[in-house]
């Protein structure tokens, strides 16, 4: 199905996620979520990637908050008002 517990993501550190983002540091995790420091390869930037938990219900959250992020930074793309921004999302390895 795509969800079995045994395929959660798990971090190493100095690894490159989906060709791109250089794994720099572990943050910590929450619920249903890890998160991490990585460098991204192709923008040359520091980002923070959130790893959603291998479950169907955090799966339909994860894409309800993307939802909403895209929301708020489509009517703040000055970043006034220093809100979080999304700057990309993917699925890789089961894991959004």
């Amino acid at each position: 199905t795509g969800f079995e517990e045994d395929k959660n993501f798990h971090v190493v550190l100095n690894s490159v996620i989906a060709g791109r983002y250089h794994v720099t540091e572990y943050l910590g995790s929450a619920a249903f979520s890890k998160a991490i420091q990585a460098h991204d390869l192709h923008t040359g930037v520091d980002v923070c990637i959130k790893i959603i938990k291998n479950n169907k219900d955090f799966f339909d959250q994860s894409l309800d908050e993307i939802k909403l992020l895209k929301y708020v930074n489509k009517h703040d793309p000055g970043d006034k008002y220093h809100i979080l921004r999304l700057y990309d999302y993917f699925y890789y390895r089961c894991n959004i």
